[in-house]
Order: structure tokens, then sequence, then C-alpha cells
């Protein structure tokens, strides 16, 4: 008698405990139009129980399964179009200009020395950048992406799993990855021309000459217009922007030879400059100038004098340059006076 009571007990607590999670249950997700609280749990409650699990694995998880599947497709997909090969036509056009500017520095060294300028890839990017180069042979291999199933033999398993890794880390602007520049850092190298030693600019700034501490500045600021204004690229028959460049009290601690050579490097990038600069330096840049304003000032009042340069007066004037004159040329025309 006393176990046929204590069982009744223990159904009645089950019981209660089993509405108390129906309430709780309808309360959150809605009343059923089959149960409700008060029904009879074994009988009523049980079925209809086993059949809303019966649905859910068999339908609901099935589409949420999909829908996990498709978006994720649409992930890669998205990746691969929008974003790797967004990515490798900008870096693309980034060598592309590199190559151009170094082409042009080395055909103007400064203080016998080339210039150069370098990347070197940021370690937290490098899965983007991997996956771009792999993308380049195994396009593939991008399908991957976002699966959740790369088999352990994949070549590339190891640069998916870090490239997923950086893309959903919560504490990373995804802005951060549109901008190929913060990819890398870049610095600026000089090549002695007669010995090929090395240096770069982080090493040597603040110790040079004032012209050393000068040129630097103003081959990044020529890089700089070029990138921005596209001139490097420019091609023949193809319209082109003015690519102005504008500088005050330009390359003031320069030798004549090297605000040469810094002129040509601008030309050379499609840069047309205006400058203004002391009535002794003009003597170095007017090979490149074709209008010269000379500005006077008597007193409180200013005169203006615009001279226009023709290629036969700068060919002249170039000749009697002792800058660009040998040494043999220079000791025969000193021999001469």
């Amino acid at each position: 008698m006393k176990d046929a009571n204590a069982s009744d007990n223990e159904r009645a607590r089950i019981e209660r405990r089993v509405r108390e999670l129906l309430y709780d249950y309808f309360d959150q997700f809605g009343m059923s139009s089959q149960v409700g609280a008060e029904s009879e749990p074994l009988r009523e409650v049980k079925p209809w129980m086993e059949q809303l699990i019966s649905d859910i694995e068999s339908n609901e998880l099935r589409q949420y399964e999909r829908q996990a599947r498709e978006a994720a497709e649409k992930a890669s997909t998205l990746l691969r179009g929008e974003f790797i090969n967004a990515l490798t036509a900008r870096i693309g056009k980034m060598e592309r200009e590199l190559q151009s500017l170094n082409r042009s520095l080395y055909a103007h060294p400064f203080h016998n020395e080339r210039y150069s300028f370098h990347r070197t890839q940021m370690v937290e990017f490098q899965p983007i950048l991997k996956i771009i180069e792999i993308a380049k042979t195994s396009p593939e291999a991008l399908d991957m992406l976002f699966r959740g199933d790369v088999p352990d033999d994949f070549p590339h398993k190891d640069t998916i799993v870090a490239l997923e890794a950086l893309l959903e880390d919560p504490d990373k602007d995804f802005a951060q990855f549109e901008d190929y520049r913060n990819f890398y850092t870049f610095e600026i190298h000089m090549e002695d021309v007669a010995t090929g030693r090395s240096t770069r600019w982080e090493q040597r700034r603040g110790t040079g000459s004032g012209a050393e501490q000068q040129v630097p500045i103003y081959v990044a600021i020529g890089a700089s217009l070029a990138a921005v204004y596209g001139s490097a690229e420019r091609r023949a028959g193809k319209p082109a922007g003015f690519a102005l460049a504008m500088f005050d009290e330009a390359f003031s601690k320069m030798d004549g030879k090297n605000q040469r050579q810094m002129m040509s490097f601008y030309k050379n990038l499609g840069l047309q400059f205006v400058i203004a600069a002391p009535f002794e330096k003009r003597v170095a840049v007017l090979e490149h100038m074709d209008t010269i304003v000379e500005v006077d000032r008597i007193g409180e009042q200013s005169r203006a004098t615009v001279v226009e340069l023709k290629e036969k007066a700068k060919r002249e004037l170039m000749a009697i340059d002792p800058d660009l004159m040998s040494e043999d040329e220079l000791a025969t025309r000193l021999a001469a006076e």
C-alpha cells in the first residue's frame, strides 16, 4: 500500500513538472491547437511531442541545412567574384605601377644612388595573399571555402582554414580586407651605383645631408601623385588629364644635377609641374620648363614678366650649362676663355 501511494505521488509530481514545461514552451513558442498545458501527458502530449520531433528532424532541420549550404556557396561565390578577383586586379595594377616607377627611378640616379620601391607582406594578411596566388592556378580551390568539410589531404587546406578564421574574426573590420595597401608595408631602397650596396630609407632617415633627406621625400611625392592620377601608365593616343604637381621652394637643398634628375623623373611619370623657386635656381630646371614667370618686387609694387621657352632656346641653354658638360668639355671651354 505504501509503495502504491509513493508511486502515485511521484506520478503526480512528474505530471506537474510536465505541465510547467508545457506552459514555458507555449509561452515561448506560441500555443498549439492540438494539446494544452492541461492535456493528459501520456495519451495526448507524448504522441504530439513525438510527431513534433519527427517533423523537425525530417523537414525543418533539413531546410536549415540546405539554407546554410546555400549561404556558404553564395559566400564562396561572392568571395571569389567580388573580393578575390577585385583584389587580384588591384594588386596587379599596383605591381605594374611599382615596376613603372622603378624603371623611371633606375634611369635617374640621385647622389650616385638608384632609388626603388619595395613591398613586404604583412603576416596577418598572408592567408588572403596566398589564396589570391592559389586562385590564379587552381580557382576550384575557392569552392572549398566555408564548407566545413575540407579533406585532410587537400593541398591548400591550411590556407583555407587560416583564411576562414581571418574573415570570421569578429574583431576585424571587413573594410581592412578590401584595401590591398593594408596587406603590405612599402619602403624606399637606395642602391649605390658603384658598389651595389643597398640601404633602406628607414635606416638612413635623419642621418644624411639635407639633400639626401630631401630626395626620398620628393621621390615618394612624385610616386604618390602618379598613382593618384594614373599618369605613370599613360598610353600613346589615349586621353589623359593634366596630372598637376605644385611645389613651393622646390628642391631647395638639391644641387643642379639632382634637380634635373628629379624633374626628368617627374616627366617620365607623366606629371606636369608648377614650381616656385628663387632666381638662382632656374638655370638647373630650364630644360624642363615651358613658361617662366619672373616676379620682382620694387618697394610696395610687384612686376611680373612672362617668358616662354622654345625647344631651340632650351637646347642652347643646356649646351652652355657646365653641370651638363663632361670634364674634358669643361676643360676645353675654360681654356678657350
